[in-house]
């Protein structure tokens, strides 16, 4: 894809999609098809990802950069890191965003005293160290670890995506999710090897039109083995929005 930072592509409801770390839309595969054959899709690509240039970033500017772009309120899919700006743009600009979905998600990704389903902050310490020493290295070990088939091409400026790996560690969403009330659909794989189903499960009894649709033996990708159930998904947030 281009450098721009959101694309359209498709005709119908105006739906968001927002890539994960170390991304870029193209890690979407054969779903973007999918995606664009029912829906006008804007394809996001964060600053620093892709073919953008390296420019550090925070989830509030990334969304409010998208939400300047829209020529009218959408659902927001975010995948994984993506789900941040997600949650940003609907708790800044609530009335650009028709629905959630976040996929692959968590609003803490680090562990807190009250928080234990999520990733030891001393773990993405030393992975933001060996990011700034081989940053090609630990982008396309990301994506090995988190494939569901063929690792998707991984990489990005070494600012962009060492901001990303900032986010993941410094920002808590839990006490926004109340706040947010659009209907919301957390999608999460069983065997996702970097976020706990209960992560996903506690965000959404947090939200006040929240669900959560937890698939069985699906990974950190779940729209890859699972198309048509995050489809369907889809499907019921644009519906409870009419």
């Amino acid at each position: 894809m281009s450098g721009e930072a959101v694309r359209f592509e498709g005709t119908g409801s105006l739906l968001v999609v927002v890539h994960g770390w170390a991304m870029a839309p193209e890690a979407f595969g054969a779903w973007r098809e999918r995606l664009t054959a029912r829906y006008r899709v804007a394809w996001v690509t964060l600053p620093g990802h892709g073919q953008r240039p390296d420019t550090s970033w925070t989830p509030e500017s990334a969304a409010d950069e998208v939400v300047a772009a829209l020529p009218a309120p959408a659902v927001w899919l975010g995948w994984s890191l993506g789900a941040q700006i997600a949650l940003a743009a609907a708790q800044r600009h609530p009335a650009a965003v028709r629905g959630l979905l976040p996929v692959a998600a968590t609003p803490s990704f680090v562990t807190r005293s009250d928080w234990p389903c999520a990733v030891r902050a001393p773990v993405l310490r030393r992975m933001r160290r060996r990011l700034a020493e081989a940053p090609a290295a630990v982008a396309e070990a990301f994506a090995r670890e988190v494939a569901e088939g063929p690792a998707p091409a991984a990489g990005g400026g070494v600012h962009a995506l060492d901001d990303g790996l900032r986010w993941l560690g410094e920002r808590d969403w839990r006490p926004v999710l109340q706040t947010i009330d659009v209907p919301a659909r957390w999608v999460i794989g069983s065997a996702d090897p970097l976020v706990p189903a209960a992560a996903s499960r506690a965000a959404a009894e947090a939200m006040p039109g929240g669900a959560c649709l937890e698939l069985a033996g699906a990974g950190h990708m779940p729209f890859i083995h699972h198309p048509a159930i995050v489809e369907d998904a889809l499907a019921e947030l644009f519906a409870e929005d009419s």
